[in-house]
């Protein structure tokens, strides 16, 4: 009951054959009471998180996901930067699979983000937070940077896929438009955009341009 209270209290640190337990695990319980399961548990005092770092790192979580209610209590925090940034790493994730077969723009951007959010998880409780913070501007870099490549997947890249297509589609024809100068001119400007300058940042305000 005692340890019970402890745990509740989010006073103690619970590790179960090294490694850090959460008070919402199911099989807490049987750590701390079977026979066969408690030489393999350990109960120290929790080095707790100042009130400092607390509101730094409720700061720089509204900031990064643009959110107002962040948990108050260290437990209910520790849950909510890993289930967001969960959620954050399988979206760059998808990103990240979308490039394979094409050439868009910022790629560079998506792997960096994704490990940026390996190293935020790599960490768990006190480390986890100390981690955010050391993190902290690398993150909201991040965010700045990413606003670009999510427009783009957001907004332009249908307009993209399609000036693709239709330069692919016309290589056969290309002994058709040799005396077509409009064409020719077109074609070679969705080259330049599409495989010239596809990679770069500075493609996105030229992509507009393949509208016409």
């Amino acid at each position: 009951v005692v340890a019970a209270m402890l745990i509740y209290d989010q006073k103690v640190t619970i590790k179960y054959g090294g490694e850090t337990i959460q008070p919402g695990n199911p099989k807490l319980p049987d750590m701390l009471r079977k026979k066969s399961e408690i030489g393999k548990t350990s109960i120290s005092k929790r080095q707790v998180i100042t009130a400092t770092k607390m509101r730094a790192v409720k700061d720089l979580l509204r900031e990064y996901f643009d959110v107002m209610d962040v948990p108050d209590d260290e437990d209910g925090l520790v849950r909510y930067i890993v289930e967001k940034f969960e959620e954050q790493k399988a979206h760059y994730e998808e990103l990240n699979k979308r490039y394979d077969g094409h050439k868009y723009p910022d790629h560079h951007l998506v792997t960096k983000a994704l490990s940026l959010m390996e190293s935020v998880l790599s960490q768990r409780n006190t480390a986890l937070i100390d981690r955010l913070l050391k993190e902290e501007d690398n993150l909201l870099d991040n965010k700045d940077d990413m606003q670009s490549v999510e427009g783009f997947f957001k907004n332009q890249v249908q307009v993209f896929d399609a000036a693709v297509r239709m330069e692919a589609d016309l290589r056969n024809d290309l002994s058709y438009l040799q005396k077509e100068e409009e064409a020719n001119q077109a074609l070679n400007q969705i080259r330049k955009i599409t495989v010239v300058d596809a990679g770069q940042s500075s493609v996105y305000r030229r992509i507009p341009e393949l509208n016409g």
